[in-house]
């Protein structure tokens, strides 16, 4: 709705426009505008609730486990390394010295176990034989004699002979055997120590590969702990963040209900009007023409 007005022809005037708003329109606007003042003056509320899972036991549980295996295997390793050095040792080259010795050794308890036992045996059949060899003597009343000497001395003789015979057989067998198996044995230790030479760095670069895996179980470790307290800080962050738009988002709030509210507007303005001036001869010559308009509507 507008209004307007004017003054006399010979004084100033004024005009005014003025728009009113119906009155259900002004209700909800005032009521939207009380509505937005209380949400713009709420203070700021932060999520209550947890928005970062916690850690669970069973998962601190097997961080710890996973630390606990740092170095489990060390001690391991560092034995079997320690054997396979000590193995490394006989990785030497086969020397008769070497198969000598080791052949002596292998012979000493075959000596102590057999031929000892042997040449005892042996002895003590002689020994048998002179008693007998006595008794015959005694018997026939030449105990003593010479032929009990002559008897004796053959039976000495024979005794030393098969004994001297049995035990350099049984020598020379078993010195053969004892250098067959001293190379053997020097063979199977060569063989050993080349065995551990090669497998050293096999069991190296199984340790490597074990404390690798163990440090890599560990970084999972670290980067899921690191991962959880990202969460944490990101949560925190966008709390603050929260608490720092609040005002700006409550004052959009008002000017919005503001800003889209119609409220009354008026304008008013002033302007003086000038008073026309008078031009005789003009309306002398306007008559005339008047009047002759006429009369030609009349001929």
């Amino acid at each position: 709705m507008s209004k307007g007005g004017g003054g006399s022809a010979g004084g100033g005037g004024f005009s005014m426009s003025q728009t009113n708003i119906p009155p259900w329109v002004q209700g909800p606007a005032q009521d939207a505008i009380s509505m937005a003042s209380t949400l713009a003056n709420r203070p700021v509320q932060t999520n209550p609730y947890e928005q970062v899972a916690p850690v669970t036991a069973d998962q601190q549980q097997a961080y710890q486990q996973v630390r606990d295996l740092q170095g489990s295997t060390t001690g391991a390793f560092n034995t079997a390394m320690q054997g396979y050095q000590n193995l490394a040792g006989q990785a030497a080259p086969i020397t008769t010295g070497q198969l000598t010795g080791q052949a002596q050794q292998l012979m000493n308890p075959y000596t102590q176990s057999v031929i000892d036992p042997a040449v005892q045996q042996m002895r003590q059949g002689l020994a048998t034989n002179l008693q007998q060899i006595g008794k015959n003597a005694n018997d026939v009343g030449a105990y003593g004699g010479s032929r009990q000497g002559v008897t004796e001395g053959v039976a000495q003789g024979q005794e030393a002979q098969a004994e001297g015979s049995m035990v350099s057989q049984l020598l020379n067998n078993q010195y053969n055997n004892a250098m067959g198996q001293s190379f053997d044995l020097s063979k199977l230790n060569l063989g050993t120590g080349l065995t551990a030479l090669g497998a050293m760095p096999q069991l190296a670069t199984a340790q490597a590969g074990e404390a690798a895996k163990e440090a890599g179980l560990l970084q999972t470790v670290g980067q899921a702990q690191q991962q959880q307290g990202q969460s944490q800080l990101d949560t925190q962050a966008g709390t603050w963040q929260e608490a720092q738009n609040w005002p700006v988002q409550n004052l959009d709030i008002l000017l919005s209900a503001l800003t889209g509210t119609p409220y009354p507007t008026g304008t008013q303005s002033f302007s003086p009007q000038q008073k026309p001036q008078s031009n005789v001869a003009g309306e002398v010559i306007g008559g005339l023409q008047t009047a002759a308009s006429i009369a030609a509507l009349f001929a």
